[in-house]
């Protein structure tokens, strides 16, 4: 059976795979097993191009063994003037090659859309169609906003619900924080994700008050934080180390009851 991200009774933790080569790409997963990956998220836009072919996908993906994949090809690496089609066909052929969740662009077919999600009726309809195609492929559907900016409590969650009603499988939002107002605003938002949203979500924080909050999230309510096995030129520093984050987990209980 094919690995997924539901059903886990602790949060994930997805080594990120920022590598231009199938072999870096293959050794930095290896690695990450042995420091505590329990998923892996890969960068199909750090990936060459030349290795975007079906059988070198399958050879990478395969090397996560039991461990669920989350992939991603954004925008950044198109032509200038190309539509959203190679983005929608890469979502299809990671999906085909062994990954488990694709990752649509909340703005997919609405290119500049407010807030990073596209709302109207033919974008939001094109991306329901290829929802749909991907759940009958086997695969899980993650859509994205990349906010990077302060988004109080009361707009993400009205985001977060617009997402999941469109089918998608886990909720992805990326704020910023720049100052402890704005941090403890965005803790207070992962629980009440936690309460309003029904699918998996994962809300992560960038920005100088981001980063023990993308450490900590998982605590709060997302399904998952994104980690790096190595900090590389192609990594977020935002993300955290992923075996520094592997000894926090290995170290909380989760249990909610109380014992004497």
């Amino acid at each position: 059976m094919k690995p997924t991200f539901y059903g886990h009774e602790k949060p994930l933790l997805a080594a990120m795979v920022y590598e231009p080569t199938p072999m870096t790409a293959k050794a930095t997963m290896r690695n990450a097993i042995y420091d505590g990956a329990d998923a892996f998220c890969i960068d199909l836009n750090v990936l060459g191009a030349e290795f975007h072919t079906e059988e070198h996908l399958k050879s990478i993906f395969a090397v996560a063994e039991d461990k669920p994949i989350y992939s991603y090809f954004y925008r950044r690496t198109l032509p200038e003037g190309s539509d959203d089609e190679p983005l929608a066909e890469m979502c299809r052929r990671s999906i085909k090659c062994g990954s488990t969740l694709c990752d649509l662009m909340g703005d997919m077919f609405e290119k500049g859309a407010p807030n990073q999600l596209a709302m109207s009726p033919e974008a939001v309809d094109k991306q329901k169609r290829l929802i749909d195609e991907i759940h009958e492929m086997g695969g899980e559907v993650l859509m994205s906003t990349h906010i990077f900016r302060f988004f109080s409590l009361e707009e993400t969650l009205k985001q977060a619900k617009e997402m999941e009603a469109r089918g998608a499988d886990v909720v992805k939002i990326v704020v910023s924080a720049n100052s402890r107002e704005e941090e403890e605003e965005v803790f207070r938002t992962t629980m009440a994700l936690r309460n309003e949203i029904k699918k998996p979500f994962m809300h992560l924080c960038m920005g100088r008050y981001g980063k023990v909050h993308r450490a900590l999230t998982p605590v709060f309510g997302s399904c998952m934080t994104l980690c790096v096995q190595y900090y590389n030129k192609h990594s977020v520093f935002d993300q955290p180390l992923l075996r520094a984050t592997r000894a926090i987990y290995d170290n909380i209980d989760f249990d909610r009851g109380y014992h004497r």
